[in-house]
């Protein structure tokens, strides 16, 4: 109960927490929750989910809880941990670490696992691979490739895991003897004869993902499609969900989702469908987090002046956490932008029109020159874009 008070507490201070705080966002989700019951009927619930998010460029740290009501009984149904480290470069690559701790009925719902992953950018996209591992789900590698498309980033992601597990055979037979009571008489008499024994195996399967995230002005996509196959077998499992979220305001925004889950209990392999539709309150954007080792890019980048002597550099950046800009405009002293719209992240400086030299860094990774102007080379060995401010 204690890790519950702690987290609310937190959460409630972050919706009020001043502008300042931008690094931490809490979100409060009150929605209807309609999945199936016994009899293939639709049971129709109150949910309410508690979201507080940390987030730096070089690690984030997120933890969700949702909780289901019927009848006025509230009961825990989903909660999720995440801890991610990706600040560590070398060259082209980056290492990513990320821990997590879940309990959730969608699949794959593996409960704890750990990963880890070093990923390359390719222009717009990349590649990365890794291995996890994960309490009954094994471990095994993983690949994976993103690519952004404006203002889409589509990933693919495949893993092959495999676990040992035993079994217990459990057999029967009738046994047929004779008694002889006496001389004279034998009586015949049938037993039944039980065994057991124990054998281990491995068990191995593997596990692809497609997913694309989308935003554009007050709306953001995420959908997902996703599949398990047996190596041994022709056992198959498929789901997918689709969320969306429309800001209303900023601190309000609509929600719906639909998509697959497992129906109790989980280990009985049966996917029903779900939707979900309510109300997000919180104090900043909160988006379905992308996998850790995908480095985002900008896609655009523009210069608005506001007042005398004041421009608002805007950057459209899809799936970032954190955006910085740096030029000879400030003597290159990193500033970070803020996220005044899904995607979109703005600052505001003191400029004079003229040519200048600049740099953008998102999530901690290596600085690039903005996308769109050109760029040429500095005298430390690195790549700067060059934009001019009218």
């Amino acid at each position: 109960m204690r890790p519950i008070v702690v987290a609310a507490g937190l959460l409630a201070g972050s919706i009020v927490a001043p502008a300042a705080e931008a690094q931490i966002v809490g979100a409060l989700d009150v929605s209807g929750f309609f999945r199936p019951a016994a009899g293939r009927a639709w049971l129709a619930e109150s949910q309410f989910a508690s979201t507080l998010r940390w987030d730096g460029a070089s690690a984030f740290a997120h933890v969700d809880a949702a909780f289901n009501g019927q009848a006025g009984l509230r009961a825990l149904e989903a909660s999720a941990a995440r801890v991610v480290f990706t600040g560590l470069s070398v060259g082209r690559l980056r290492l990513s670490v990320e821990g997590r701790l879940a309990g959730d009925p969608t699949p794959p719902a593996d409960g704890s696992s750990a990963a880890a992953a070093i990923a390359t950018r390719i222009g717009a996209g990349g590649l990365w691979l890794g291995a996890s591992t994960g309490r009954g789900g094994g471990g095994g590698p993983t690949i994976g490739a993103w690519r952004m498309i404006r203002s889409a980033v589509l990933t693919l992601t495949t893993t092959s895991r495999s676990v040992a597990e035993s079994r217990f055979v459990f057999s029967s037979r009738q046994v047929v003897f004779f008694d002889t009571i006496s001389t004279d008489s034998v009586v015949r008499v049938e037993r039944t004869e039980y065994d057991s024994s124990s054998a281990t195996g491995m068990r191995r399967w593997s596990e692809m993902e497609a997913r694309m995230d989308w935003g554009a002005g007050r709306l953001l996509v995420s959908a997902a499609l996703a599949g398990r196959k047996r190596v041994d077998s022709t056992h198959r499992r498929v789901w997918g969900r689709v969320n969306a979220t429309v800001q209303l305001e900023p601190r309000v925004a609509l929600l719906a989702s639909a998509g697959t889950m497992s129906i109790a209990p989980p280990s009985s392999g049966q996917l029903a469908g779900f939707a979900s539709v309510g109300l997000r309150f919180s104090r900043g954007y909160v988006r379905e987090p992308l996998p850790a080792p995908v480095r985002p890019v900008p896609t655009s980048l523009a210069f608005h002046r506001v007042e005398q002597g004041h421009y608002r550099i805007t950057l459209r950046v899809p799936g970032a956490r954190a955006v910085e800009v740096a030029g000879e405009f400030n003597g290159w002293t990193p500033v970070v932008l803020e996220e005044t719209a899904p995607n979109q992240w703005e600052v505001t400086l003191a400029l004079t029109p003229g040519l200048y030299r600049m740099n953008v860094r998102v999530n901690g990774d290596a600085w690039t020159a903005p996308p769109g102007v050109p760029a040429m080379d500095d005298e430390f060995n690195g790549r700067v874009g060059v934009v001019t401010v009218r």
